[in-house]
């Protein structure tokens, strides 16, 4: 009975921290994938784009430019200036051992940025 529940124990710790991205992992260069279906959705690139986050909260990107970015949880906020206005949006990150660390961009479509460095 104890190797049992030894053993449930150590699977929900394995289960959360599967789940749970932290600022650290977060920084890194990430490209944008599956964006073909053609745009419907604002403050979303349907073109190549890579997506660069730094270490001191700050993004760069060849759709988005530059500018700032916060973890909650396991969402990301964007804030961002381009040379027309101001903008922001909120998606979600998603994380798990076979496709690695993805921005989910229009997960219907699973149109995401994905981690590549």
């Amino acid at each position: 009975m104890r190797i049992l529940m030894f053993f449930i124990i150590l699977f929900f710790i394995f289960l959360f921290s599967c789940n749970y991205v932290n600022r650290k992992e977060l920084e890194g260069v990430y490209v944008n994938c599956n964006y073909e279906y053609g745009g419907f959705l604002p403050n979303t690139p349907y073109e190549e784009d890579t997506l660069i986050l730094k270490d001191d909260n700050t993004f760069k990107s060849g759709y988005y430019g530059k500018g700032f970015y916060q973890l909650h949880n396991n969402e990301i906020e964007f804030r961002f200036q381009t040379n027309y206005d101001k903008g922001s949006f909120k998606v979600p990150i998603k994380k798990n051992l076979i496709e690695g660390l993805k921005i989910v961009l229009y997960e219907d479509m699973n149109h995401h940025y994905k981690k590549i460095k």
